[in-house]
């Protein structure tokens, strides 16, 4: 719980309550305004296939969804070289994200060269991650052992420094979900809504 209280410090007020909303599943969707009465139907109005849940954000099938998806997980990306991420770590947890987007079985994908140990370790810690659940990243709910290996690949022995890479983990991936959801909400609200439903009619042929 320390690594969310210290992402959650210090935010602007606008910040945290889109990240609340994003780690409570509270985000606007379709299906949570049919919830409330809000509209009539939860249908996405992206690829007009499935409810819009909070999980169907990151598996959306429409084109301009996947092109979201690829530049948001970029930055997400960027964001953890920044915080001199160990490249095993860069490499699981951006593998997770792109495999849940793809709707692909979740599975670590070991490198074919590097630290066998290393790699044993990581996979281990992936697979915790799962159990926590596949959007479990997506809300900023992550187990604590990313932060162990962090910590024992880049021998960082300083608390601090360990929770502090942690805060940003947990920063970044809400920084991932927000984005998507933000070229989401783009889309959707587009100024011209014949121009959405051409757009859906070319993803459906």
């Amino acid at each position: 719980m320390e690594g969310l209280e210290r992402a959650f410090a210090k935010m602007s007020p606008q910040d945290r309550v889109s990240r609340m909303k994003i780690f409570h599943l509270q985000l606007p969707t379709r299906s949570l305004l049919k919830r409330r009465g809000e509209v009539d139907n939860s249908q996405c109005l992206r690829c007009c296939r499935k409810p819009e849940t909070f999980q169907h954000l990151f598996t959306c099938t429409n084109r301009l969804s996947q092109v979201a998806h690829r530049t948001a997980l970029a930055q997400f990306r960027q964001k953890l070289r920044k915080s001199r991420t160990h490249i095993l770590l860069i490499e699981a947890i951006s593998a997770f994200l792109d495999q849940v987007h793809k709707r692909q079985k979740v599975e670590y994908v070991a490198p074919l060269l590097g630290d066998a140990d290393k790699i044993r370790m990581t996979e281990q810690v992936f697979t915790q991650q799962l159990h926590l659940g596949k959007f479990s990243l997506h809300r900023g709910i992550i187990t604590r052992n990313w932060m162990v290996l962090q910590n024992e690949f880049q021998h960082n022995d300083s608390r601090q420094k360990n929770l502090m890479w942690l805060r940003n983990l947990i920063r970044a991936l809400w920084t991932y979900s927000y984005d998507v959801w933000v070229s989401r909400c783009k889309q959707v609200h587009t100024k011209n809504p014949d121009d959405l439903v051409s757009m859906n009619h070319e993803e459906l042929k």
